[in-house]
């Protein structure tokens, strides 16, 4: 997806009826979050992780609990459900 001219991951979580989207990167280092591929939240599928440090975000808000970066947030990309599919506008 191209967010402000550059291309950039995107994921989605999905939470009962609410769905959000973030760009994959930690806001702490810019790194990737996914552990491996398509798997963003920690075993309890309570909490987004990142990769490197551990740190831990809401998956509602994007916003980091613990970690690093703790107090900062995720990069929010607006997502609307339209006939069943997740759909971000262009």
């Amino acid at each position: 997806m191209t967010i402000n001219g550059q291309v950039e991951a995107v994921f989605v979580v999905r939470q009962g009826p609410s769905v959000t989207a973030f760009v994959d990167r930690c806001p702490h280092v810019g790194a990737p979050l996914e552990m491996e591929p398509d798997h963003f939240l920690d075993l309890s599928k309570t909490e987004i992780l990142c990769s490197l440090h551990g740190a831990r975000f809401d998956p509602a808000t994007g916003l980091c609990r613990l970690g690093p970066c703790k107090g900062r947030s995720l990069v929010a990309v607006p997502v609307s459900i339209e006939d069943g599919m997740v759909v971000a506008p262009e």
